[in-house]
């Protein structure tokens, strides 16, 4: 599989110079590295996913790209396990209510791992996918 949001901040939609990357700005969803060192990988793919995982996960649109990375933190393993799950429950969309709170802690530490600052800690494409679809079995 090959990622697709590299580049999400350097261009409007349907302007490349290039000419082939239809690309939506959204500096938010652009990785630390990239926006210091303009470096692409997979792992610049990761972070977009991250993003948009805690924008789904949360139901509100993360406005300065850090806003939620700070505000998931108690994935970290500060709170004991009970209360991950209640602030789980607070951080996620009320529309979201019936949605299972294991299936959301495991999308959310996938989203926590996603964003972290260093790009050796996020994971690989394939790890997600590999969470992703263990998730579908369950």
């Amino acid at each position: 599989m090959e990622g697709k949001a590299c580049n999400i901040g350097s261009n409007p939609c349907g302007s490349s110079s290039k000419g082939n990357d239809n690309i939506v700005t959204a500096d938010r969803w652009v990785a630390p590295e990239y926006l210091v060192h303009g470096s692409a990988s997979e792992k610049v793919d990761a972070f977009a996913f991250g993003v948009v995982l805690i924008e789904l996960i949360s139901g509100r649109e993360d406005t300065d790209g850090r806003q939620f990375r700070d505000s998931i933190g108690f994935l970290g393993g500060g709170a004991s396990e009970g209360g991950c799950f209640e602030q789980l429950r607070i951080f996620m969309d009320p529309s979201l209510e019936d949605y299972s709170l294991a299936e959301a802690l495991c999308l959310a530490v996938l989203a926590r791992a996603c964003v972290e600052d260093d790009p050796l800690h996020r994971p690989s494409t394939d790890d997600i996918l590999k969470v992703l679809g263990r998730m579908i079995w369950l």
